[in-house]
């Protein structure tokens, strides 16, 4: 609170330009431009596009995030961003509902605005990629992904990046 305090002392207003100049860039940066220049450098996209997380919708008239399906994001970068997601949010817990990963800020269903179907084929997938140091179980109108033992981001990212 202090230092929001002091840097608010410093702040200056930002101008109209500069906010719609960044606001660009963000969007440029998750949704397929409709840049139709001759220069092909111009014309490339920011990788995260393929995400899919935002597009326009077909009247032209702003953006939209788009939930369900993302056929870009490969499991080993979902389960590291789930366990990113536990160690920094209930790193004291053996387990997560599936409604934190679905909805609580920062979580993996969250941040790739995964449906529930989505969510579910990706946390079906687990147990196997982590070799059961997570697992997940749907018992009794109970849905949760526990975890058995330690595995870090880094090391399934390894295993995917090489």
């Amino acid at each position: 609170y202090d230092w929001a305090k002091l840097q608010s002392k410093f702040l200056r207003p930002v101008s109209e330009n500069t906010l719609q100049r960044d606001v660009n860039v963000f969007i440029r940066t998750y949704c397929q431009s409709r840049n139709t220049a001759d220069v092909v450098e111009e014309s490339f996209d920011c990788p995260l596009v393929e995400l899919n997380l935002i597009s326009e919708p077909l009247d032209g008239e702003g953006y939209e995030i788009q939930r369900g399906e993302k056929v870009s994001l490969p499991i080993e970068v979902f389960a590291a961003t789930l366990i990113a997601f536990w160690v920094n949010r209930f790193n004291e817990r053996d387990s997560l509902t599936f409604t934190d990963i679905l909805t609580a800020p920062l979580s993996p269903g969250c941040v790739f605005k995964l449906d529930e179907d989505t969510l579910t084929r990706y946390l079906e997938r687990l147990e196997g990629l982590t070799n059961r140091a997570l697992q997940y179980d749907e018992t009794a109108d109970l849905k949760q992904v526990y975890r058995h033992r330690e595995v870090t981001s880094m090391d399934l990212l390894k295993g995917y990046y090489g």
